[in-house]
């Protein structure tokens, strides 16, 4: 039995475009085996804010599947101030 390659997808959600790639680890390193991008849907993204969720899965599924973009896992990053807010206390 054959072992598949192991593929990665990685999502770039923005106010005018949604881009996502497909990453394919091989024995030399890592490749970019698969690029798109799309437009995002009108008014779903607002000041860096996700306003429609749902909206904006329904256009990464298609996306993917527009792109024949498939993989097992997915790499997540967050960016932004509304990401991740919290005080940090810091010595006088």
């Amino acid at each position: 039995m054959a072992l598949k390659k192991k593929n990665y997808v990685g999502v770039d959600i923005g106010h005018h475009s949604i881009k996502v790639a497909q990453v394919e680890k091989t024995s030399a390193g890592y490749k970019v085996a698969k690029t798109a991008t799309f437009s995002t849907p009108v008014d779903s993204i607002k000041d860096g804010i996700i306003m429609e969720p749902k909206v904006v899965g329904f256009a990464i599924k298609a996306a993917l599947k527009e792109a024949h973009i498939g993989a097992h896992e997915a790499i997540i990053a967050a960016a932004g101030g509304a990401v991740f807010v919290r005080t940090v206390p810091f010595p006088k």
